[in-house]
């Protein structure tokens, strides 16, 4: 620079053009299920996991996102799904960092039905009486595994034979009585203990209803 009695002065400075420090790829684990397959019952809850790390940006797990399918998400080092219908399911975690690459991991999830349980032990010893019209069952429940009780009712035909059964009442586990209103005629009863494995029924009683001038109900039990 020179001014305008003509002296000049300068100076000078030192500029150092460096290379980008590189985005590296990050990684990323998947730590949980073991293997990356899984199989479970329906209903049952599966805890995913991963590990993510980038050398720019350090530990990201707590950034990976999950899905299945495509459909819902979840964020975090972990996850949890619990699956309602059989299938195989594809779980992916994805992590990205902020130089935008990013890394996915996947887990298989073989989903089955579990298999029905064992019919209940049926019901033994039905009896019946009748006080005032009111039929009161009783009976000695076998079983540990019912869901419950199913009271069937068939009307007896007067050739002795039985008509349709119809359920009048399903009662909780663990019952072993239950009481109807009663008519004049002839009806049986059965009762049986269910779950999701099917029925088993107890032995029939049949009642027979008379009235008649000046007496209460007459009940017959077979």
């Amino acid at each position: 620079m020179t001014d305008a009695g003509g002296l000049a002065a300068s100076t000078q400075a030192t500029v150092t053009v460096t290379d980008p420090v590189p985005n590296t790829a990050l990684t990323l684990s998947l730590l949980a299920p073991a293997g990356g397959a899984v199989t479970v019952d329906t209903g049952v809850a599966v805890t995913f996991s991963a590990s993510a790390a980038d050398a720019e940006q350090g530990d990201l797990s707590s950034t990976v996102k999950w899905t299945v399918g495509g459909g819902s998400h979840q964020a975090g080092a972990s996850a949890q799904y619990t699956f309602s219908a059989a299938g195989t399911y594809a779980v992916t975690g994805t992590v990205a960092d902020a130089g935008g690459l990013s890394a996915s991991v996947q887990a298989k999830v073989a989903v089955v039905a579990p298999p029905p349980p064992a019919i209940p032990a049926a019901p033994t010893a039905l009896a019946t009486s009748v006080v005032r019209r009111t039929a009161r069952l009783t009976w000695t429940a076998n079983a540990s595994n019912e869901t419950g009780f199913y009271v069937d009712r068939a009307k007896v035909n007067n050739n002795g034979t039985l008509g349709d059964w119809a359920a009048v009442a399903t009662l909780g586990a663990n019952t072993a009585s239950f009481s109807q209103a009663v008519v004049k005629g002839n009806c049986a009863y059965r009762v049986r203990a269910y779950n999701a494995g099917g029925t088993a029924s107890s032995n029939e009683v049949r009642v027979n209803v008379r009235s008649g001038p000046g007496r209460h109900p007459a009940v017959t039990g077979v």
